[in-house]
């Protein structure tokens, strides 16, 4: 009887393991797809699928430039209405810009889309102006809204800097970028990792503590 006992609590114990492995594992793989998939795009996917989920974009950005007070970009409509002066110039389709920007409709929240030189997506942005929760994310498991704590819950940024009223928090090894005001997160970047899985599965550990 004893012996029955025994064999029963090493079953129940195996179970419970394998189901706590389960449920890490699945965790760990939503914390891996969030580094470099959003609203079904991943990183290194081409113009013509992003134009086929979303369409045209609202808006496409010119090149830098240098001007009086700095780094500048211009903003251009794709589709404004005839005679617009910040209408794209005549001669050009979205496909010659870099970056694409959809804004969402009766809101403040907007969603960028960088290519690099070939046309495969290069950086993925989220931002949300009223930083409402769940305007964007989840990216690593942060939302819009989220406070620096829990930001900071990934573990020591590879890069960290405030500019003017912006802080700048930089986890170059999974390829994830997030800009807070005010103590919240309003902005995300999602690019090309430096680092392998081995980065990865640290920072999803240091989440789970």
């Amino acid at each position: 009887m004893r012996k029955k006992g025994i064999i029963i609590g090493v079953i129940f114990t195996v179970t419970a393991i394998l189901i706590f492995i389960s449920i890490l594992l699945i965790k760990f793989n939503d914390f891996q797809k969030q580094l470099s998939v959003y609203n079904n795009i991943s990183i290194n996917d081409k113009q013509n699928r992003v134009v086929y989920l979303f369409g045209v974009p609202d808006n496409v950005l010119g090149p830098v430039e240098i001007g009086d007070f700095g780094l500048s970009q211009r903003v251009y409509e794709v589709n404004g209405p005839e005679g617009n002066k910040n209408n794209m110039p005549s001669g050009t389709k979205i496909e010659d810009y870099n970056e694409w920007v959809y804004e969402q409709k009766n809101s403040f929240n907007r969603f960028e889309i960088e290519f690099d030189s070939t046309g495969n997506v290069k950086i993925i942005s989220c931002y949300s102006k009223n930083m409402n929760f769940s305007d964007w994310g989840p990216i690593a498991g942060i939302y819009s809204g989220d406070n620096e704590e829990k930001i900071l819950k990934l573990g020591k940024p590879t890069f960290d800097t405030i500019e003017d009223v912006t802080r700048i928090v930089d986890y170059s090894d999974i390829g994830i970028k997030y800009y807070l005001s005010k103590g919240q997160v309003y902005m995300a970047k999602m690019y090309q990792p430096k680092k392998g899985k081995g980065a990865i599965i640290n920072r999803f550990l240091k989440t789970l503590f």
